[in-house]
């Protein structure tokens, strides 16, 4: 009805993303999924995806993606922001050696990355290995932007998620204003010099 044409999915484990991806063609959209998000066993990303224990276990999911029809693949590198814990960065996160590897990985079967990524140094992390985009990237720093510029790499901000909680009640609004406000500081210069951003929710 609104004449969206492209749509870009973070995927699901159910492969409802998969489906959609088959009917979308019949509405004239074209529907890119990475089918489901791919994470470490014991970190975040077991709601949405499959997880993986070693590289090995991480190439036959990549391959198994590739069978399911994914476009790309999608990496959880780091855990969300815990807004009862004045929004830190939950569990564990991907090291800048592992993810290297993981990008070159996937590259060689044909796919680019999105990684799901929060804190600055995690954001450089998954920028310096090779990442083609930054979903979410809360908590930055102005370094991160130089980052962008010398990768090319796309940060999709997702600030929705963050935005629609505030005045609802479940969280501290000055816990979810302080971590947009950090985010907007970095995201309005970012977009001044010339970082691809995308929107997202």
């Amino acid at each position: 009805e609104h004449g969206i044409t492209f749509y870009r999915d973070g995927g699901d484990k159910f492969m409802v993303s998969a489906a959609a991806k088959k009917l979308a063609c019949e509405y004239g959209i074209d529907y890119r999924t990475p089918v489901y998000i791919i994470h470490k066993k014991g970190y975040y990303g077991q709601l949405y995806g499959r997880a993986y224990d070693d590289l090995k276990g991480y190439i036959c999911l990549v391959r198994d993606a590739k069978t399911q029809g994914a476009d790309f693949i999608k990496i959880a590198a780091t855990g969300i922001l815990d807004f009862d814990n004045d929004g830190r960065i939950t569990g564990p996160s991907l090291g800048f050696d592992e993810l290297k590897e993981m990008v070159k990985i996937a590259n060689g079967e044909g796919f680019a990355v999105m990684a799901h990524v929060n804190g600055a140094d995690n954001i450089k992390n998954a920028l310096s290995a090779g990442v083609n985009s930054i979903e979410h990237g809360f908590w930055p720093d102005m370094d991160v932007i130089d980052y962008f510029l010398q990768t090319g790499a796309i940060w999709v901000p997702t600030r929705a998620t963050v935005r629609n909680l505030i005045g609802v009640g479940r969280f501290s609004d000055k816990v979810l204003l302080r971590i947009l406000e950090a985010q907007s500081q970095v995201l309005l210069k970012a977009y001044k010099r010339g970082v691809l951003i995308a929107s997202g929710s």
